[in-house]
């Protein structure tokens, strides 16, 4: 019987002893202790995108546009796209990313 450095963690944890006193008690009853299997990395990236939408305002240069202009017209935008969605409205109106980078650690 084998067993991996992970299993010996996780029951160590659960009967309250050291990974250490664990192992050597394994050992002496003949079980081997292999090393864990070595971690694979998947590689993560990160992308941004551009997503155009318009505001109606009353000043030429916008300069009276709100926050929750903003909010409302991007809004009114997303659901343009969900109902152009089966015509590939997402996809044309974000095109490809402008800029992307490999995310470093571990991403959720």
């Amino acid at each position: 019987m084998q067993k991996t450095m992970a299993e010996v963690r996780r029951v160590a944890e659960a009967i309250g002893w050291s990974a250490e006193t664990l192992v050597r008690a394994w050992e002496v009853a003949g079980i081997a202790i292999a090393a864990d299997p070595p971690e694979v990395r998947v590689k993560r990236y990160n992308h941004a995108y551009d997503v155009a939408f318009s505001v109606v305002s009353n000043d030429p240069e916008g300069l009276d546009v709100t926050p929750a202009m903003f909010r409302a017209a991007m809004l009114r935008r997303i659901k343009q796209l969900d109902v152009e969605a089966a015509v590939g409205g997402w996809e044309g109106a974000c095109g490809a990313p402008y800029d992307t980078y490999e995310e470093e650690g571990d991403v959720g």
